[in-house]
């Protein structure tokens, strides 16, 4: 059977590279998959809004709004090859006198997922192109076919390989080299930051005793990152960590020593703007140790930074508790660059109940803060916003190409590439059985930019849920709040919304779906506060 790809004789001589690469990339990941499923998913959305505005300082806006989005979605699951993708297209036509009559837009989001040599190597691709507000303030009153917010077009994308050894009995190794890219384009309003056009190279490997090693067990890690940003110096930052324990009397009681070397630059040394933020840190101490999965280690530590030759004593703390396969919790304390260091986490996966609440603490970038991965509660097909479609998934599970997570906790970045220290907490949780399916996310945060001396609060809360009332009728219920504190600003910025949907199937590929919206802003930006009524209703064809 001819996998391969056919190119009539007339148009040979002009096929590109880039078509004779994909063409090749295509028929060698047939030729080398003995099974494979391909589902295709063409859709087409019309989708009409109308829409009232009352702005507290001008005067009102009404509108209605004609938007065609055809896209197409896709995924190819094979038995080393996972590909997902989805291209989508939207055209908007507006009544408004003071906006573009037709405007076109096209978003698209591709990620692949390649393991060869008994999964010992893995290669994980992925490219996202999307639009966004360039202020995480307008987040959720952002739409694209009202440029009362500034906004751009946001392209990225990233490459990992990663190598494990296959069987670590005796010595387990990991190691991992990633590439991305970061660009912005404005589109819309006045530019508000310089957007974060950056590329970023990093890499980490992690050195650990296997499963049988018992007299001595050991822990080394090392990660460093370096991002070229276009606006800003370029930022470096490298992460040392060592953890070597033995039995003390028994097994159980371990005799610990730790040590850790972080190390952040923004420039370089010959540069005026060089700032470095270093700490290390080493001690001794005892561990409770019953797995890797279940330990509690108390240690003595020595912190000491590079500026001003600062040292200090303290306490440290790590643990990590496993009560069963679906109830995982792990907290510590520590000294960083700028003081007391404290992170948390705890997980329930259960039959119908999820729970996932986490506080980190980290130095990182907007365009570094795209490439995490994250756990979440409820697992959707790409594209999907409906939380009624989603899944709840098995303790440890991780996203698979076609895949997303569902977006409770709102995290908007603002479109500037500037450093800064950021400190989170996030509470999610997700309730389903067969016909109803609930979501709660509580966040809270602080952002301090390092490289320009400003801070940021942020508050936020969802709550969400999707109602089977039949086998062809949804009732879709949600519910916003975000509130945004700059510290140049007296009063906050606060966004409340509250939605109510009906979606209902009229056959076996067309649906039907209405929605009604309610917004209310307060700004201490007068142009910023308003309400907004809005009514949609879209019809979805599936072909």
């Amino acid at each position: 059977m001819d996998m391969g790809i056919t190119v009539p004789k007339g148009i040979k001589s002009r096929t590109s590279f880039e078509v004779k690469a994909l063409s090749a990339t295509i028929t060698c990941l047939f030729a080398n998959t003995a099974i494979a499923d391909w589902n295709l998913v063409p859709e087409l959305e019309t989708k009409v809004s109308v829409y009232n505005k009352q702005y507290v300082f001008r005067d009102s806006v009404d509108n209605e709004v004609l938007s065609i989005v055809p896209k197409l979605s896709g995924t190819f699951d094979g038995v080393n090859h996972d590909f997902g993708f989805t291209l989508q297209h939207t055209n908007i036509v507006s009544n408004d006198t003071n906006l573009a009559k037709n405007r076109n837009f096209d978003s698209y989001r591709l990620n692949s997922q390649n393991s060869y040599f008994a999964k010992s190597l893995n290669l994980k691709l992925s490219a996202t192109r999307d639009f966004q507000a360039q202020n995480r303030a307008d987040s959720l009153s952002f739409e694209l076919f009202d440029n009362s917010e500034s906004f751009a077009k946001r392209d990225l994308s990233s490459a990992q390989l990663g190598f494990r050894l296959p069987n670590p009995r005796y010595i387990r190794f990991e190691s991992s080299v990633l590439a991305s890219k970061s660009r912005t384009t404005q589109l819309e309003g006045e530019s508000l930051y310089n957007g974060y056009n950056s590329d970023t190279l990093g890499g980490s490997i992690v050195l650990a005793s296997g499963k049988k090693i018992h007299a001595v067990n050991w822990l080394l890690s090392a990660n460093r990152n370096k991002t070229d940003r276009e606006n800003y110096q370029d930022f470096d930052s490298t992460v040392l960590n060592g953890k070597v324990s033995f039995p003390f009397f028994s097994r159980t009681l371990r005799l610990v020593v730790v040590g850790q070397q972080e190390d952040n630059k923004i420039g370089s040394a010959d540069n005026q703007f060089f700032n470095n933020y270093d700490q290390s840190s080493y001690g001794g101490g005892l561990e409770w140790f019953l797995s890797d999965k279940r330990y509690f280690t108390v240690t003595y530590n020595r912190s000491e930074k590079t500026l001003n030759d600062q040292k200090q004593d303290f306490i440290g703390i790590d643990s990590k508790w496993a009560f069963s396969e679906r109830n995982n919790l792990a907290a510590s304390y520590n000294k960083r660059f700028y003081g007391d260091a404290y992170s948390f986490s705890f997980e329930h996966v259960g039959r119908m109940l999820n729970i996932n609440a986490v506080y980190n603490e980290d130095i990182t970038s907007e365009s570094r803060m795209n490439l995490n991965t994250t756990s979440t509660v409820l697992v959707c097909p790409q594209g999907v916003t409906d939380i009624g479609n989603c899944f709840q998934p098995t303790p440890g599970y991780e996203l698979q190409p076609g895949e997303q997570g569902f977006n409770l906790n709102q995290y908007v970045p603002d479109l500037v590439e500037e450093v800064y220290l950021r400190k989170n907490a996030n509470i999610a949780l997700s309730w389903k059985n067969r016909k109803l399916t609930v979501g709660l996310n509580l966040n809270k945060g602080s952002i301090d930019y390092l490289e320009t001396n400003r801070k940021q609060d942020n508050q936020m809360a969802t709550a969400t849920a999707s109602w089977e009332m039949n086998r062809n009728t949804k009732l879709n219920i949600s519910s916003n709040y975000a509130e945004y504190q700059f510290e140049t600003q007296d009063e906050p910025d606060i966004t409340q919304t509250v939605s109510l949907g009906l979606s209902r199937k009229l056959g076996r590929n067309i649906s039907t779906r209405w929605e009604l919206r309610y917004l209310d802003r307060e700004s201490p930006i007068e142009n910023r506060s308003f309400i907004d009524k809005r009514l949609t209703a879209s019809l979805i064809i599936k072909y």
